[in-house]
C-alpha cells in the first residue's frame, strides 16, 4: 500500500505539549485570516446582489433588499455539508487542523486546509519543517536518500499498518468554524472587503452578458457561447450601475 503524506511536518526535539504551544500562539493570527477571507465572500456576495439588483429585474418579482442573514443560513449550511456530510466546501471553509504524533523524540506533523490562508507559512514560522513524502513519486532531487528513506521510516514507523493519523495522534484545531462565524456582526471589516467598482461592474457584466445570449439558446457549440458572452462583456460594462452594500439583518 503506497504512502502519501503531502501535507507533513516535523518539529525536531519537542514534546506534543511543546507543539501544541507552538499552535497555539499561531491561532490568534490564523483566525484572524479565516475572519478576512469570510468576510470577503459576503462582501462579494452582497455587493454582487446589490449590484444585480440595480441593472436587472424579472417583470413581477417584487425586489427585496438583501439581508444578512441569507449569507449565515449559506455559512450554517456549508458547515454542515462539511462536518455533518463530509461534503468539501471551497466558499466558506476556511478551517485549519493539525494532528500530531509523538515520533522518536521529535514531532511528525500533518495539517489539513481547504484554504491555505497562509497556515502553512504560520507553522515553519514556529519550528516546523516540511517532513513530506510518498511513494507514488520518485524521491525530489532536493531531498537526499537518506533523508528520503528516513522520512519513510518515520511515516511508517507513526502510522502502522491501516492507523489513521487521527487514530495515533492529537488533533488541534487551530482555526474552527465557530472561530470565524462572527465575521457577521462585523460590519467595518465587510466593508474593508468589498471589491473594487472595476471588479463589481465586470461581474454584473458577465452575468448581464450570459443572461443575453443564453436567452436565446442558440445551437452551437458551448465554447462558442462563451465566446459570445466574453466578446458582449466589455460593451456592457460602461452601462453597469452599482448599488449600495448595507449591512442589513
Amino acid at each position: 500500500m503506497s504512502t502519501k503524506i503531502y501535507n507533513g511536518l516535523i518539529l525536531r526535539d519537542s514534546s506534543i505539549e511543546q507543539a501544541l504551544k507552538h499552535l497555539v500562539s499561531i491561532k490568534s493570527q490564523c483566525v484572524d485570516a479565516a475572519e478576512q477571507a469570510a468576510a470577503k465572500v459576503c462582501a462579494r456576495e452582497m455587493a454582487y446582489s446589490v449590484d444585480l439588483a440595480a441593472n436587472f429585474c424579472v417583470l413581477g418579482e417584487q425586489i427585496q433588499p438583501f439581508r444578512t442573514w441569507k449569507l449565515m443560513e449559506k455559512f450554517d449550511l456549508a458547515k454542515v455539508s462539511v462536518l455533518g456530510k463530509g461534503v468539501r466546501n471551497t466558499e466558506w471553509d476556511f478551517t485549519f487542523d493539525v494532528c500530531l504524533i509523538p515520533s522518536n523524540g521529535n514531532v511528525l506533523a500533518i495539517y489539513y486546509v481547504e484554504s491555505d490562508l497562509g497556515y502553512r507559512e504560520a507553522l515553519l514560522g514556529v519550528g516546523f519543517k516540511d517532513y513530506h513524502f510518498q511513494t507514488s513519486t520518485d524521491r525530489p532531487e532536493d531531498i537526499s536518500d537518506d533523508e528520503w528513506n528516513s522520512r519513510q521510516e518515520a511515516w511508517n514507523s507513526a502510522l502502522p499498518g491501516r492507523s489513521t493519523p487521527r487514530t495515533v495522534g492529537v488533533t488541534y484545531s487551530v482555526v474552527s468554524w465557530d472561530d470565524y462565524s462572527l465575521v457577521f456582526y462585523n460590519p467595518s471589516l465587510i466593508h474593508a472587503q468589498i471589491p473594487t467598482p472595476e471588479v463589481r461592474k465586470k461581474r454584473v457584466a458577465r452575468r448581464l452578458s450570459e443572461l443575453e445570449i443564453c436567452s436565446s439558446q442558440p445551437k452551437v457549440p458551448l465554447s462558442e457561447i462563451i465566446d459570445r458572452i466574453m466578446e458582449r462583456v466589455p460593451v456592457r460594462l460602461p452601462d453597469v450601475l452599482l448599488g449600495e452594500v448595507q449591512i442589513e439583518y
